[in-house]
């Protein structure tokens, strides 16, 4: 017999592990690419709202049913693959090629988030304009071209307004018009229009003409939490890593999570916490960092805004940790006092907006009855000037024969004797006839 038996139920659901904040996607062979993409998507918040219940897009319907799943549990990808129609679940792909599979298929609102211009301009060696043309891109392909002895720093790149330079020269020389020659000359890139999210590819996977074949380039590359492009100001919050040779590899996601403001590394269905990438100082160095992306920074109010939910949700997390361990009523307070002070701040907010807007409301209801009593008053008066008039005129018919008299006394005096000696030859003179 058990000496000491066993606990109830209920007991043992208090020790047990708390709920997960996150969840993994099921690979299904050597699906890792999209699970990877699929997880920086699942936190990029912005497409969330743009997802349509209604939509005709069966890339949209299965992005939101994943995103539905994945705050609950871990989730399969069998019906994304389908609408993508991957056929072949066991073969390696790119991770890269696989985001842009994703928003050519999408609606048009959600792709337009990762939208950015490209102008590229084409000199000769007198300075003559070529050629000018803006491209459209949604993901920024970067070159690691010459860095194998040194890091390769991404923040360099966008210290100058010019993305990339290409030199034409010998055989690959350039026609211009102006010179009526072939030379030399020179291409360069500006970021004509920067996206809201910012995806940058560092091409490590490029073609080697001394051996013929693709290579993998391992250098290591600094990333920077923060971003400045021209007067936009970007934040990490995503990398798509890839480990191994180019045959044999394996793709995985850092990407910072939305809840506990914490980065977290998804490996397909493992999901677990990372050290804070960015703890000692704003660069982060990694010589597996392939697909990085950004999003643009709000104005300083919108940025103080996060910051306040950024506090809001790291008690929230401690609060709910200190909840699972079972603290002190005193410890339990003060968790949840900066909550409470938050939704007391959010309720105030609401009320006062929806007073102004009652306020608002009102003073529009006012200026309408005032608009209302002038055209009333308006239509009186002329009701009333219309009346006026009509009683001069009838005043003036009624006193039309006694002005008549006034001015022509004589004309009247031979129209009454008229009558008069009208009727005494019409009545009286027959009368004396016949006596």
């Amino acid at each position: 017999m058990n000496e000491y038996p066993e606990a109830p139920k209920e007991k043992r659901q208090r020790v047990s592990e708390p709920p997960k904040l996150h969840h993994g996607l099921y690979n299904q062979g050597n699906t890792c690419y999209l699970n990877s993409v699929l997880q920086v998507l699942f936190m990029t918040t912005e497409i969330h709202d743009r997802l349509d219940r209604v939509s005709e897009q069966e890339t949209d319907k299965e992005l939101r049913n994943i995103f539905t799943r994945l705050k609950q549990r871990e989730c399969t990808t069998e019906a994304m693959t389908r609408v993508l129609e991957i056929k072949d679940v066991h073969r390696q792909c790119d991770a890269a090629e696989s985001l842009r599979m994703i928003l050519r298929k999408v609606s048009p609102k959600i792709s337009e988030v990762f939208l950015g211009q490209l102008k590229y301009t084409t000199k000769c060696s007198q300075g003559h304009t070529i050629n000018e043309e803006t491209n459209p891109f949604w993901i920024l392909p970067l070159s690691l071209k010459h860095s194998s002895e040194r890091n390769y720093s991404v923040e360099e790149i966008f210290k100058s307004e010019t993305i990339s330079k290409e030199t034409f020269e010998g055989n690959n020389k350039v026609f211009c018009d102006r010179c009526q020659t072939e030379t030399t000359g020179n291409s360069e890139c500006v970021m004509a229009e920067a996206p809201q999210i910012l995806v940058l590819l560092l091409k490590r996977f490029t073609f080697d003409l001394n051996s013929r074949s693709h290579i993998k380039s391992d250098c290591c590359v600094d990333v920077p939490r923060e971003l400045q492009i021209k007067d936009r100001k970007y934040k990490l919050y995503a990398m798509v890593n890839h480990m191994g040779s180019l045959r044999s590899g394996h793709y995985t996601a850092t990407v910072l999570s939305n809840v506990d403001r914490a980065w977290y590394e998804f490996d397909d269905v493992r999901v677990k916490v990372r050290e804070q990438l960015f703890a000692k100082n704003g660069t982060y160095s990694s010589r597996t960092a392939y697909l990085l992306v950004y999003r643009a920074s709000w104005s300083p109010r919108e940025e103080m805004k996060e910051r306040r939910n950024e506090n809001h949700l790291r008690d929230e997390t401690k609060a709910h940790k200190a909840r699972s361990k079972g603290p002190d009523p005193e410890e339990r307070t003060r968790s949840t006092q900066p909550l409470i002070r938050e939704d007391a701040e959010l309720k105030k907010a609401s009320s006062l907006n929806r007073n102004t807007k009652e306020e608002i409301a009102v003073l529009h209801q006012k200026e309408k009855n005032a608009s209302k009593r002038d055209s009333l008053a308006k239509v009186e008066k002329k009701e009333q000037r219309s009346k006026i008039e009509d009683d001069d005129r009838s005043r003036v018919q009624r006193c039309g024969g006694s002005q008549y008299i006034k001015k022509n006394p004589v004309k009247f005096s031979l129209i009454v004797l008229g009558v008069i000696t009208g009727f005494c030859l019409i009545v009286i003179l027959p009368i004396a006839l016949t006596n």
